[in-house]
């Protein structure tokens, strides 16, 4: 797996890159909740390094992919850990950002399919199939459940890389 499509940077063999490794300008990523939510929250273990690659791919004008699910399941996090300003954080980079909502009903057909083909959560699988529907060329993620689909390259967190290119070889 070289360049991905739409992509200007080598993911290399195995598709994998640290947010550190991934320095050029990547057209269309999919921003997989966990990693938005460390990069919001200042106090999640590697928010700095999250919320710098989120820096790099504004500054590289960087088309960002969400799934219509997210702003629930951000919702969600704020009722649960009572921490409104995470809303007014997402809410900015929104503002400033290029930032695409794919509506669930255009994926949701595919997601069964794909939990039952690569064996992954829900969770993971509508994130993979919105990408795919949306064109992304990549994943930023900070879980390495998305190992498990090896057709997209992934932009993952320090923590996580070792896992990813464990489950890839």
């Amino acid at each position: 797996m070289n360049a991905a499509p739409g992509a200007h940077i080598d993911f290399g063999c195995d598709g994998v890159l640290t947010f550190d490794e991934c320095t050029g300008p990547i057209d269309r990523v999919l921003l997989d909740p966990a990693f938005i939510f460390r990069a919001l929250v200042a106090s999640e273990p590697g928010h700095e390094n999250a919320a710098a690659f989120l820096a790099h791919l504004d500054l590289h004008e960087t088309a960002m992919i969400v799934s219509s699910v997210f702003e629930v399941e951000l919702l969600d996090i704020v009722d649960h850990l009572g921490r409104p300003e995470l809303v007014e954080a997402w809410q900015e980079h929104l503002r400033s950002s290029s930032v695409h909502v794919v509506p669930l009903d255009g994926v949701l057909p595919d997601v069964k399919d794909l939990m039952s083909a690569a064996g992954v959560p829900v969770s993971v699988a509508l994130q993979i199939v919105t990408a795919w529907a949306a064109g992304a060329s990549a994943v930023v993620t900070t879980r390495a459940a998305f190992a498990s689909v090896g057709e997209l390259p992934l932009c993952v967190s320090n923590d996580t890389v070792a896992a990813v290119r464990a489950l890839r070889s």
